[in-house]
């Protein structure tokens, strides 16, 4: 148990979010007296290994979320934008239809062309829905609707 203003902190290799173990390969945490000595050995954790995420608990222990995450810049970095979701959209959705006018042309005697095309529409399809349930999730955001 952690006393007063304790808390302890966790390693994760963020990109598989799996906790760093040591020498006997246990995961581990370190404790610290206060939010801020463990905010700053956190902080050149994260500068000394640009791979790893620290995840700072108080006296609740990981039943709740943490209290601090530090992690790389770069970390952030690897999330597919929006600029990027709409653009492969409609790079897919192009695609598809030159892979079915090209396959229309042989009177879909190949018919791998077309295959492919529904594929790439299906894939195209979930970044449309992607984007638009995080257009909705901002809107009721600005609206103040929370969502359950």
């Amino acid at each position: 148990m952690l006393a007063g203003s304790q808390v302890a902190v966790f390693v994760e290799d963020a990109r598989a979010e799996l906790p760093v173990r040591n020498s006997s390969n246990q995961p581990t945490c370190e404790l610290f007296d206060n939010i801020d000595l463990a905010g700053l050995h956190c902080k050149q954790v994260v500068i000394d290994n640009p791979r790893l995420r620290c995840l700072i608990f108080d006296s609740r222990g990981r039943g709740g979320g943490p209290i601090a995450v530090y992690e790389h810049p770069k970390l952030r970095t690897g999330e597919l934008t929006g600029p990027f979701r709409r653009w492969f959209s409609a790079t897919l959705i192009l695609a598809s239809i030159v892979l079915i006018w090209a396959d229309g042309r042989s009177d879909f005697e190949r018919m791998w062309p077309s295959i492919l095309a529904w594929k790439l529409l299906t894939t195209a399809l979930v970044f449309i829905t992607w984007e638009f349930a995080l257009f909705v999730q901002t809107l009721m955001e600005k609206r103040g609707i929370q969502m359950r």
